[in-house]
């Protein structure tokens, strides 16, 4: 399963830390994962997901703090749902700015191809089900 729900990143926000967007944020990346993981696992015994997180973790943008705090969160939530739920394995990539709806401007901004951006990992999952069916 590849994991890409997410609210509208770039929004208006209180400095320096706005609790109500960072509270929409987790409602994505944490608290929505953590349920999705939960419902799947039952049906399906055994689950590999992809969990995307970004770049932005290391970068710290300060208009992006809350989006940060939140994707840090998820990646957390990832390890220790991974180290304590049997037959989930999570995969983590911190991907750049990719051009998709969301990040599409009229300034000029760098944002990497989504092909060049999701091929390794797409390849990397088939990977990983590979090995786990031997």
């Amino acid at each position: 399963m590849y994991y890409f729900a997410t609210p509208r990143i770039f929004a208006r926000r209180q400095e320096p830390f706005d609790d109500k967007l960072f509270e929409r944020f987790a409602a994505f990346y944490v608290g929505g994962f953590a349920r999705v993981c939960a419902s799947l696992l039952p049906a399906a015994g055994a689950v590999d997901i992809f969990y995307p997180s970004s770049t932005a973790i290391e970068e710290q943008p300060a208009a992006l703090a809350e989006y940060v705090a939140a994707k840090s969160a998820g990646e957390s939530l990832c390890r220790l749902l991974e180290r304590q739920t049997r037959g989930l394995r999570i995969l983590v990539r911190r991907l750049p700015r990719v051009t998709t709806d969301q990040t599409a401007s009229v300034v000029a901004t760098r944002a990497f191809d989504p092909l060049d951006a999701m091929l390794p990992i797409v390849r990397e999952m088939q990977q990983r089900l590979r090995a786990s069916k031997k």
